[in-house]
């Protein structure tokens, strides 16, 4: 069976993180390689520490990533303000040269945008959101978009594993 790192380069991802920019659907290729190896399911189905809140119509998501970590984001419904907290990493966007951060830095990102992040240190990250919503879940459902390879990793994990 193929190791996470052998079946990113089948998609033809370089060895370095750094690219110039990414295409949509590179990340998508790079989405499915993961989420069809084994080990990366069962990363995904042992979700990172997430601490949710929503008080006067503003929703947070803030996130601990460890380092090592390979983070593939979900689209955002709406335009987002990213606060990382703690850490380093590399920020990889649709269509836009990817850069290092290092904490603190916090910026805007557009509506509908996906992030690919590798985390070169632990780092503490907080999506903050404006909502007219009145729960977490609806919030969360609402402002973050599931992609379709996303949607079918959840329902294989659901279903215990990878079909044979």
């Amino acid at each position: 069976m193929n190791t996470t790192i052998e079946k990113i380069k089948e998609v033809n991802v370089p060895d370095t993180v750094m690219m110039k920019s990414i295409p949509t659907d590179y990340i998508e290729d790079v989405e499915l390689a993961l989420f069809t190896t084994p080990d990366s399911i069962k990363e995904v189905n042992n979700e990172l520490p997430i601490v949710e809140t929503l008080k006067d119509g503003v929703y947070t998501r803030t996130l601990l990533m460890p380092k090592g970590y390979l983070i593939i984001g979900m689209k955002h419904r709406d335009a987002s303000f990213n606060h990382m907290h703690t850490g380093r990493l590399y920020l990889i966007e649709e269509d836009k040269e990817d850069k290092e951060l290092i904490a603190p830095y916090a910026y805007v990102s557009p509506a509908g945008l996906r992030k690919v992040l590798y985390i070169l240190e632990d780092t503490i990250w907080t999506n903050i959101m404006f909502t007219d919503l009145k729960t977490i879940e609806e919030a969360r459902d609402y402002n973050y978009i599931k992609s379709p390879i996303q949607i079918e990793a959840e329902e294989i994990i659901k279903q215990g594993g990878l079909p044979i």
